[in-house]
């Protein structure tokens, strides 16, 4: 399962040619299964044009909103073209489990998404597919971009969120990780994607200090690289291609 592709604003890189391609190859990976996007932002969604384009995919898993952005169009040209077969997905989607694998789906809310061209960036963000992954008694919490609204929703509705790791929100973006959320979620790992200075000066360091207060452990990609977690449903092994710093 690849759950969003990463990329830039601009196209002077693709992130999905460049680095997610070359990483899957390396690993003799060449089908992807479930290739899930959490909400059609840039920085998720561009990445993913050339795995659907050059890799066998089986399922796609996305919210159910879509723009009239190019690279979105792309990939919906791309996932009709392969006739990939697809399934929207929100808090009401019946929770699946793939080879002794959890899943289960805690966002977006199962309202009238909006289709708008333009949606508002706060909706596309609380909008963003959140899913929750238990391996034995290992708990894995992804919920993409969500902000402090979404979070405040999914702690009214009591929804389960306690896990031992968090890939942590919207990039430590100062609008998430509130500290309610994080108490409900507590975390042994924080996993943060982020690169290296990128033009919102993330993660907020007032972010950082809510992990640290909880006695999160916090891997960067920024600092770490690219990081590898593995679990036998009892026990987390991290690993990092950089030392860090």
């Amino acid at each position: 399962m690849l759950i969003d592709g990463g990329g830039l604003r601009e196209d002077r890189f693709d992130i999905g040619k460049n680095v997610i391609a070359p990483f899957l190859w390396k690993k003799k990976i060449r089908r992807i299964d479930y290739l899930v996007l959490t909400h059609p932002d840039p920085d998720h969604l561009k990445g993913l044009r050339f795995i659907a384009s050059h890799f066998s995919i089986g399922q796609f898993w996305d919210n159910g909103i879509r723009t009239n952005s190019e690279a979105y169009q792309e990939l919906e040209n791309t996932l009709l073209r392969k006739r990939i077969e697809r399934f929207t997905l929100n808090e009401n989607s019946p929770p699946r489990n793939i080879h002794g694998v959890h899943i289960s789906f805690l966002n977006p809310p199962a309202r009238s998404l909006s289709t708008a061209l333009f949606p508002a960036s706060s909706f596309l963000n609380n909008s963003s597919l959140g899913i929750k992954v238990q391996f034995g008694n290992i708990r894995v919490l992804l919920v993409g971009d969500i902000e402090e609204e979404g979070e405040y929703r999914l702690l009214r509705e009591d929804v389960p969120l306690r896990a031992d790791i968090l890939k942590i929100p919207h990039h430590g973006s100062l609008s998430s990780s509130t500290a309610h959320f994080l108490q409900g979620v507590s975390p042994t790992y924080a996993i943060l994607s982020v690169g290296k200075r990128n033009i919102g000066r993330l993660p907020h360091p007032e972010v950082i200090k809510r992990y640290q207060d909880l006695g999160t452990t916090i891997y960067r990609t920024d600092h770490h690289g690219a990081i590898t977690i593995r679990t036998d449903g009892e026990k987390i092994e991290v690993k990092t291609f950089l030392k860090g710093q």
